[in-house]
C-alpha cells in the first residue's frame, strides 16, 4: 500500500515539473497618465529609471519611443514603450521562453510576463508622479 502511494505521488510530481507553464491572455497595459506639467524629458527619465531598476536594457531610444529587453531566468520579453505629454503606452514586441502563442485566436503567454509588466508599469507610473512639474 505505501508503495503504490509513494508511485502516485512520484507520477503527479513528474507530471507537475513538467507541465508547461500556465499561459495567460497577452494584453497590453492600460495607458499611463503623465500628471499634469510634466514634460517629456522627466516622461522619458521616468521610463528610463523604471526600466533600469527592473533591470530591462534598453535597446533604442527616440523621441516619443523607447524600446527595451529583459533578459530573465533563461527567459527574453522585448517591449516597446511610447510617450507624449499626456501618456505612456507599453506594448508587447516579441519573447522567448515565454511560450508565447494563439489558441483559439486569442493571443497567450506565459503569466510571469504580465507580472513584470505590471510591475514595470506601477514604477513607471510612481516616477511620474514625483516628477517635476514645469511652471
Amino acid at each position: 500500500m505505501k508503495l503504490a502511494t509513494l508511485m502516485v505521488a512520484l507520477a503527479l510530481l513528474v507530471a507537475v515539473a513538467v507541465a508547461p507553464a500556465r499561459a495567460d491572455p497577452l494584453v497590453n497595459p492600460a495607458p499611463i497618465d503623465v500628471p499634469a506639467g510634466v514634460d517629456q524629458a522627466a516622461v522619458q527619465q521616468a521610463i528610463k529609471l523604471a526600466l533600469m531598476y527592473r533591470n530591462w536594457l534598453i535597446s533604442a531610444r527616440q523621441p516619443g519611443r523607447v524600446d527595451a529587453t529583459l533578459y530573465l531566468r533563461g527567459n527574453q520579453a522585448r517591449i516597446r514603450v511610447d510617450y507624449d505629454a499626456r501618456r505612456v503606452r507599453l506594448s508587447y514586441v516579441d519573447s522567448r521562453g515565454l511560450d508565447a502563442g494563439t489558441v483559439a485566436g486569442v493571443q497567450q503567454i506565459n503569466g510571469r510576463y504580465l507580472v513584470w509588466i505590471r510591475y514595470l508599469t506601477g514604477d513607471i507610473s510612481t516616477n511620474l508622479q514625483h516628477s517635476p512639474r514645469r511652471g
